[in-house]
């Protein structure tokens, strides 16, 4: 609450840089988070989103995409998503949170295998070692799981057929 009303105070301040908005804007985005007020933090963070070759904006982008797929507005999402790919940023982790953002997308629409190929494209190439690459992992070891139990159910519903059709002889 503090920090939302210092940087709403900031930000009534026509003279203020450019910097210290970004600043403001990320740091109220973030409060909102907190506070789980979604709707504010995204008009936050859309403020900045743009701006992704300074970590803040990268972030901010992320957390538009991440906010706009809680909320169930997926074409948005993707939107942002693709626009943040396009944007080139040097900030790979938050784009590679975005690839994760793309591939539950991809899962919601039951594109396991579209999704696999999003979240192996992050573990060839995103190279930091933290929650990323664990989420990764565990979302490849789900999709795994799922392609066996569909596979198995496959090949159960075939070994029925050949069964009923041997014992119709």
């Amino acid at each position: 609450d503090e920090t939302l009303l210092v940087a709403n105070r900031l930000l009534t301040d026509a003279k203020l840089s450019d910097e210290l908005k970004r600043e403001a804007n990320y740091y109220a985005g973030k409060s909102y988070l907190r506070l789980q007020r979604e709707d504010k933090a995204l008009e936050a963070f859309l403020k900045i989103a743009g701006e992704t070759s300074s970590a803040w904006g990268a972030e901010a982008k992320y957390q538009v995409c991440d906010l706009y797929y809680r909320a169930n507005q997926p074409d948005k999402a993707l939107e942002h998503i693709k626009s943040f790919i396009e944007l080139n940023t040097s900030h790979q982790y938050w784009l590679a949170k975005a690839f994760i953002v793309l591939a539950n997308i991809s899962i919601d629409n039951q594109n396991d295998f579209e999704a696999k190929q999003y979240l192996q494209s992050v573990k060839e190439n995103y190279k930091g070692k933290d929650d990323v690459q664990q989420e990764v992992t565990r979302m490849l070891f789900e999709i795994d799981a799922r392609e066996a139990q569909r596979y198995q159910a496959r090949r159960d519903s075939l070994m029925n057929l050949l069964n009923d059709s041997s014992a119709g002889k």
